[in-house]
């Protein structure tokens, strides 16, 4: 199970979440005269969207910011993601400057 909290408050729980992850692109140089190696420098932060599925909550939070940011006011927020797997098994991923931009419709 997935707890979900935006700025400190507890606001659902998810069972499943994609896009946990952070890739760091690169720029490959080849340097003239060293035709056997080639250089890569990092170059930018890629990060992944961040899906939450099959939720539940009993505040209306989540909703409230889906609906501010629908009308126009782009209100980022700092989440963070945590899965319990037992009491003391966690594990926790930010999400800093975050943004609700897509909710499908079922």
């Amino acid at each position: 199970m997935f707890y979900v909290e935006i700025e400190g408050i507890n606001v659902a729980q998810f069972s499943e979440v994609n896009g946990l992850q952070i890739e760091i692109e690169t720029e490959s140089y080849r340097e003239g005269g060293k035709n056997d190696f080639v250089y890569n420098f990092p170059k930018g932060i890629k990060y992944q969207p961040l899906v939450l599925k099959r939720g539940i909550t009993d505040i209306d939070e989540l909703w409230k910011w889906y609906k501010e940011v629908r009308g126009g006011k782009i209100d980022k927020k700092n989440v963070t993601v945590r899965m319990y797997r037992s009491y003391k098994d966690r594990m926790a991923n930010d999400a800093n400057g975050a943004g609700p931009f897509r909710k499908p419709i079922q």
